[in-house]
């Protein structure tokens, strides 16, 4: 699976989010991992208001027209029948990251679909933040803290079970957050408590970065 993506450097890679926290996290994941693998990428977050949630046929036909060859979905995707198969119509290729319910039909192949049933990965909910970290796992061969970061935020704001991986990551990702003092988080998260970043726990995460 990631060597599917990796035959895509070199040409337009485009991420399509959700407006939620989890999907602005995976889509963060992903664009910085590839940016940091030179591949040329963009991104799209659709309005929650205008376009809904989900990937939509008009954006499909826009990619076409902007020169994209792969579609990554994050935090959606696996009941994009229609949108997907008009996207493969058009000769994009497209990629599956999501941790929604998964019909017993699939849109695409198992093998470019990235889902924590599908993939046998645990037989409990993890976020697709956290799916899109395994991704940038094996892309980069390493767990950036950063990114880390990112998917424990996740864990909060999708309601996660708090069991064994999803706790790991959280744990870890406090500690990323305390020990390197993330700027963009510091920001965030200073704007809206008065503790310092050193201090952050669980609960501040879920009520000065996730909730404001």
């Amino acid at each position: 699976k990631i060597d599917f993506i990796k035959s895509f450097k070199g040409k337009k890679v485009v991420i399509y989010g959700d407006y939620d926290v989890d999907g602005i996290m995976s889509t963060s994941i992903l664009v910085y991992t590839l940016k940091k693998l030179d591949f040329d990428v963009g991104y799209f977050i659709p309005s929650r208001y205008e376009e809904g949630y989900g990937l939509n046929a008009s954006r499909v036909k826009q990619f076409k027209e902007k020169g994209y060859s792969l579609i990554i979905t994050v935090d959606n995707g696996i009941a994009a029948f229609d949108e997907i198969d008009l996207a493969l119509k058009e000769g994009l290729e497209v990629f599956v990251i999501d941790h929604h319910e998964a019909k017993e039909t699939l849109p695409l192949k198992e093998d470019k679909i990235i889902h924590q049933f599908v993939s046998h990965y645990v037989d409990y909910n993890i976020s697709a933040a956290f799916l899109s970290l395994l991704v940038s796992y094996g892309l980069l061969n390493e767990y950036d803290p950063y990114l880390t970061s990112l998917a424990a935020i996740a864990v909060i704001s999708d309601m996660m079970p708090l069991k064994e991986a999803n706790i790991a990551l959280l744990r870890q990702g406090i500690t990323n957050i305390r020990r390197y003092k993330f700027l963009p988080l510091k920001y965030l998260f200073e704007a809206n408590s008065n503790k310092p970043i050193k201090d952050i726990d669980e609960d501040d995460i879920s009520y000065n970065i996730v909730s404001p």
